[in-house]
């Protein structure tokens, strides 16, 4: 893995930079853009200083790569979310967005994973295909289905995700391998998310005995405010099933069915030429299900890195292999004390940090991260 960073005084923003290169060549770029901090606060600003940043690293840097999915990180999509989907409205790629305030700050951050070799087209009932390198990968976002409440909303956007799926040669139980779920007033929803997703899933054929799915399940919200929960998911069709593993630390972590919930702790996936390790959610957590050390950040911060190095480790990678980590914070207040920790650990790869309550109010602080290796032999020779 490569790093780099760069920071245009024209633009008045950032970017955090890595680069996996696989045996023959081809790139996978992730970006974390982020204005400067002395750019004039409005919204608009912000987002023109990092759009026309990301433009110009596509025409230079980046130069040869398609954009295969955006994030956006906003800190108040009822008021933002509106011009964001007017500047991205020509994006030729699946665009997320969700509120979850950027802890440098700033009103918006951005994410762009992006590679060569590759071409992205629409697909149907909203997902965006990926073809190339041997795979054929889809990418769907900003989700959602009407219902009373997050339990109904939650079952009618899986059973939405799976419709599509289907539609597009895959199903949920053989194609999906990541999901991202924005839990709006977390603390009240998550249950009803949970609830949902375990329904769907045991009819789909998901269960402790078979497998779930890598996930991050975490406070975010957009702009309409009836939205109890949006999905982001990752999907990957007609991979023998021998090239998707599951990560489960024992020594660290207990199953997550243990109490009730239904993901992975983290997924690896042999393409072939790049291993991708998919790190979900990951706390201050034990191997019997307790959260560790409440109310000491410090300490929290610690057994959720060695928790999530536990996991890389099982996938052959380790920190100096990850593209990108995403960092929730349940109080703004620790967010200089876990950059420092973090960053300890990781300091070169690109690093958001967000105000976003986790799942159980006693947990401080979670963590999700993104790695790439080379595959195993036996892959690489396929």
């Amino acid at each position: 893995m490569e790093f780099h960073t760069e920071h245009s005084a024209a633009h008045a923003a950032s970017a955090a930079i890595s680069d996996f290169v696989t045996a023959d060549g081809q790139h996978d770029y992730t970006l974390l853009l982020q204005p400067d901090a002395s750019l004039r606060p409005g919204f608009a600003a912000q987002l023109d200083a990092v759009l026309s940043l990301f433009d110009t690293l596509c025409r230079t840097r980046c130069a040869e790569t398609v954009p295969v999915m955006l994030r956006f990180w906003l800190s108040d999509a009822a008021n933002q979310q509106a011009l964001l989907d007017e500047r991205t409205a020509g994006c030729q790629c699946a665009v997320s967005v969700v509120e979850q305030p950027p802890l440098s700050g700033c009103k918006v951050a951005m994410a762009a994973w992006m590679q060569t070799g590759v071409s992205v087209t629409p697909a149907a009932d909203g997902l965006w295909q990926v073809d190339g390198r041997g795979a054929r990968r889809l990418v769907a976002t900003r989700l959602t289905a009407p219902g009373a409440d997050a339990l109904e909303q939650m079952q009618r956007t899986f059973d939405r995700y799976a419709a599509g799926l289907e539609a597009n040669g895959t199903t949920l139980f053989d194609g999906c391998v990541r999901t991202w779920l924005y839990v709006s007033n977390i603390d009240i929803n998550y249950a009803g998310v949970v609830e949902g997703r375990n329904r769907v899933f045991a009819r789909h054929g998901l269960t402790p005995d078979t497998h779930f799915v890598a996930s991050t399940g975490i406070q975010g919200r957009v702009a309409d405010a009836s939205t109890c929960v949006v999905m982001d998911a990752w999907a990957v069709a007609g991979l023998p099933p021998e090239s998707v593993t599951h990560l489960h630390a024992p020594d660290h972590m207990n199953p997550t069915s243990q109490y009730g919930v239904s993901f992975e702790r983290g997924t690896c996936v042999d393409f072939a030429d790049t291993r991708q390790v998919l790190i979900s959610g990951t706390a201050s957590i034990d191997n019997r299900g307790r959260v560790l050390h409440v109310a000491d950040i410090e300490r929290q911060t610690l057994r959720m890195l060695n928790n999530v190095e536990a996991l890389l480790a099982e996938a052959s990678s380790s920190f100096a292999d990850v593209a990108m980590a995403t960092v929730y914070l349940r109080d703004i207040a620790d967010a200089a004390t876990v950059d420092r920790l973090v960053r300890a650990r990781m300091p070169h790869a690109p690093l958001l940090l967000t105000y976003a309550p986790v799942c159980r109010p006693a947990w401080l602080v979670e963590m999700e991260c993104i790695a790439a290796v080379p595959p195993p032999p036996a892959i690489e020779k396929n």
